[in-house]
C-alpha cells in the first residue's frame, strides 16, 4: 500500500504543476492585453486631445468670421 500513496501523491504534484503553469500562461496573457490596451487608451486620449483643439479653432474661426460679418453690417449702414 505504501506505493499506491506514494503514486497518487506524484500524481496530485503532476497535476498541482500542469495547473500552475496554466495558470501562469493565463497571467502572461492577461499582462499582455492589460498592456495593449492601455496603448490603445493613451492613442484614444491623444486623438480625443487633438479633436478638442481643433473644435477650439473651428469655434474661433466662426466667432471671428462672424465678428467681420457684424462689423461689416455695422459700417455698410452707415
Amino acid at each position: 500500500m505504501p506505493k499506491r500513496k506514494i503514486q497518487t501523491k506524484s500524481i496530485n504534484q503532476n497535476l498541482l504543476i500542469h495547473i500552475l503553469k496554466d495558470m501562469n500562461k493565463k497571467i502572461d496573457h492577461i499582462h499582455s492585453d492589460i498592456n495593449q490596451h492601455g496603448k490603445e487608451i493613451t492613442e484614444i486620449k491623444e486623438q480625443i486631445a487633438m479633436s478638442k483643439g481643433g473644435l477650439k479653432v473651428l469655434i474661433g474661426i466662426a466667432a471671428m468670421l462672424g465678428t467681420i460679418f457684424t462689423i461689416w453690417q455695422y459700417l455698410s449702414q452707415k
